[in-house]
């Protein structure tokens, strides 16, 4: 189990590099949606070895079918998200962007709950209560001394 633990995570490790690296490398003049627009031509240049091995191309067509739409989807939230995530980070740095994984995981368990009946344990409780505590750490903000 001790390489699932590692990789479990590698996840959010990833994501908080991430969000340091945004805010110490970004150009200062830079605006959110060349950077997103870079960000996706990257991608795109990195899958395109990956789509000629497994032969898994895609394109636009006039048989679109549920998935196809599902993808055209996830591609307009993605982008959206990368606009709105380098704005935060501009705006108010990394730590506070970090935040979001709080609501992430709120938003999924709400999803499991409504789409397949899950009703958290105790234990998840405890988490979420750990996680809002963790939320308030970070945010509060510290009165000065009268030293």
């Amino acid at each position: 189990m001790a390489p699932w633990l590692l990789m479990a995570f590698g996840g959010p490790l990833c994501y908080s590099l991430s969000n340091v690296c945004i805010a110490i490398l970004r150009p200062p003049e830079m605006r959110a949606i060349p950077l997103t627009c870079g960000v996706f031509a990257c991608a795109s240049i990195m899958m395109l070895p990956v789509m000629a091995v497994t032969e898994n191309w895609w394109i636009f067509d006039v048989t679109m079918t549920d998935g196809d739409w599902a993808l055209v989807g996830n591609i307009v939230i993605n982008a959206t998200f990368f606009v709105v995530m380098f704005e935060i980070i501009r705006m108010a740095g990394p730590v506070f962007f970090s935040t979001y994984g709080y609501f992430g995981t709120l938003i999924g368990l709400g999803w499991a709950a409504l789409y397949f009946g899950e009703v958290p344990s105790p234990w998840i409780w405890a988490a979420i209560a750990i996680l809002f505590l963790g939320l308030f750490l970070v945010n509060r903000t510290s009165k000065p001394s009268s030293i």
